[in-house]
């Protein structure tokens, strides 16, 4: 009995042994399969088999988790093995898109093609070509983006009119940028540059107009000046989906112009954009000219201040002649790579003149010159001649009468003495030898007379008092109301009663 129960179990656990065997051997088989196309390609590589090597490497790109950069190369250097010029550069393409490495080009397996058209294509597009003109480029486009940062905070320079012209040297620097990342070939080590400056291109002419309008005319920045960054907006929210694309997204579309279905900005587009820059560029020029033209007769402007809004408009007349003539001929179909730099040029040239203008002279950017240089020391209560008294005063009164200082709630004997360049003692004498007052009773002198003219236009009533005390420079209704009352002998409620009933 024991006996036979043995035999029913060798009977039935040797067949199954051999079917775990041979299952065993079907699984491994098939991994053998799966393993081999790499194993076998490297083997005929190494033979100078290509042919079958680029066979057995195409069977491995139908794996899942294959090595895709390493057999892109592979492939590459076995087509330029073949003499296959066409079908490296296509390969190597792949691989760049999976891995950029330029450096991949200086393979000894490249020499049998490297003096082929294909292969000097690759070259020209992708090693990097960077020189000391893209050097000097690339530090005005950091010079730019400083100068910007400066004089956002410079509290000397007009609130509004330093957030228009440091927006507009900050855009200048990222499209020099834009441009030199391109320029040297750098676009592929980062892709995320792509369309890096192009949502701005709308706004050259808006920023450089409204500055100009706020110093040359005085005007406030209102909700319908809004509208001239529509154009911007609208461009920027169709780039949105692009800029969101992920790194090797764009780096395949950079490469090898597929768009996988995503938004990115087709030939035609480019095109429009181009005219409507063009277009944009046109009428704000003529716009700004305009402005040009006031400023050029504006009384309250010396002649140092003139020349130097004039050189801002040249520079930027130049860049729409140079743009003008690059639009024209892109849209026909030709190519003007030297047009292309010329604008690198003309930008580089306003960064760098406006960032000598901070330097040198921050208070222009408010439409006003002050004699003598900002990196001298202040004069001092001794150097306080006659002549430089009165030269003083005058620019009290200018800061005063045409740049309405007095409405900025903040200013203060210190904050006149660095506009004046001079000592707070100094700025204090000034005041009290020329207009016989102190500081805070010349300012809320002018503060009140504004106050009266207000009230006197405001025929329906339509300004609140408390409106009226934060335009004047105000910081509260009580010391507006005190300060009224000792300069008119009634109060503004009973002023303007007063305007109501005689007027």
């Amino acid at each position: 009995m024991k006996h036979f129960l043995v035999i029913m179990v060798l009977i039935m656990f040797v067949p199954s042994c051999t079917i775990l065997a041979q299952h065993t051997q079907e699984i491994s088989d098939i991994e053998e399969v799966k393993g081999s196309n790499i194993f076998l390609a490297e083997k005929y590589y190494r033979e100078l088999n290509y042919k079958k090597a680029i066979e057995r490497y195409k069977l491995e790109l139908d794996r899942d988790n294959s090595n895709k950069a390493r057999v892109f190369k592979k492939i590459a250097l076995s087509y330029a093995g073949l003499g296959n010029a066409a079908a490296a550069e296509i390969y190597v393409k792949n691989y760049f898109v999976e891995e950029f490495n330029p450096n991949f080009l200086d393979h000894e397996g490249f020499d049998g093609i490297r003096n082929s058209p294909e292969f000097i294509r690759l070259t020209t597009t992708f090693l990097p070509k960077f020189n000391a003109w893209w050097f000097l480029f690339i530090y005005i486009t950091f010079v730019g983006i400083f100068v910007a940062i400066i004089i956002n905070f410079n509290k000397r320079i007009d609130f509004i009119a330093r957030i228009f012209i440091s927006t507009l040297i900050f855009t200048h620097s990222l499209f020099i940028l834009h441009l030199c990342i391109y320029g040297a070939n750098y676009q592929y080590k980062f892709p995320h540059a792509l369309y890096l400056s192009s949502g701005f291109a709308f706004l050259y002419g808006p920023l450089l107009y409204l500055y100009l309008k706020r110093i040359t005319l005085k005007q406030r920045f209102s909700k319908i000046d809004l509208l001239h960054f529509l154009p911007t907006l609208i461009l920027l929210g169709y780039l949105l989906p692009s800029y969101l694309l992920s790194s090797r997204t764009k780096l395949n579309f950079i490469i090898n112009g597929e768009t996988n279905d995503y938004a990115f900005i087709s030939e035609s587009v480019i095109l429009f954009l181009v005219s409507a820059k063009l277009a944009s560029l046109i009428i704000y020029g003529f716009l700004i000219q305009k402005l040009h033209f006031v400023a050029k007769g504006g009384y309250h402007f010396n002649r140092e201040s003139k020349n130097w809004l004039q050189i801002i408009y040249q520079i930027h007349l130049a860049f729409i002649l140079v743009y003008i003539v690059y639009a024209v001929l892109t849209i026909n179909g030709y190519t003007v790579g030297f047009l292309y730099h010329l604008q690198l040029l003309c930008m580089s040239i306003m960064v760098l003149f406006l960032g000598y203008s901070a330097y040198i002279q921050p208070d222009l950017f408010s439409g006003v010159y002050f004699k003598g240089n900002r990196l001298f020391k202040k004069y001092e209560t001794s150097m306080l001649t006659k002549s430089l008294s009165i030269e003083l005063k005058d620019q009290v009164t200018m800061l005063f009468e045409e740049e309405k200082i007095y409405r900025e709630n903040s200013l203060t004997l210190d904050t006149l003495a660095e506009k004046l360049n001079t000592t707070r003692h100094s700025t204090s004498r000034i005041i009290n030898e020329n207009f016989k007052m102190n500081f805070n009773e010349l300012v809320n002198i002018y503060r009140i007379e504004e106050a009266k003219e207000l009230l006197l236009l405001d025929k329906k009533n339509e300004l609140n008092i408390i409106d009226i005390v934060y335009k004047v420079g105000f910081n509260n209704k009580v010391s507006f109301s005190r300060a009224f009352k000792k300069h008119t002998k009634t109060t503004p409620s009973q002023y303007r009663k007063f305007l109501q009933s005689n007027f």
